[in-house]
């Protein structure tokens, strides 16, 4: 689970299905952010994630405001070869109502 907002501003949970993963969670969940959606470097970090292999069946969802802008070209072309390579879903779920069309860009669903 990756919490992100500018460039830099990145932080990652790796959750656990247990009571103490629960409360990491809750945790996490009250970080706060400076603003800003840059998603390139979770983008990253989840893209080598799926590399691994007990997450290859792994898909992605993101969470955004939609604010944001394109997500880098390179890292772009390497979503495209896992949706077809490894059937990659991306879903995405925008909570307002209004979107840069950045993140529909990149989703699947």
């Amino acid at each position: 689970l990756y919490g992100f907002s500018g460039p830099g501003d990145v932080v990652e949970l790796e959750l656990a299905a247990d009571r103490r993963g629960l409360e990491k969670l809750l945790a996490f969940l009250g970080n706060s952010f400076n603003g800003g959606t840059n998603f390139d470097e979770p983008l990253r970090r989840s893209l080598q994630r799926l590399g691994e292999e007990e997450w290859q069946n792994a898909d992605l969802l993101v969470v955004s405001d939609g604010e944001m802008g394109d997500v880098d070209e390179e890292l772009a072309g390497m979503l495209d070869v896992l949706k077809e390579d490894q059937e990659l879903k991306v879903h995405s779920l925008i909570v307002s109502d209004s979107s840069t069309g950045a993140l529909e860009k990149i989703s699947t669903e």
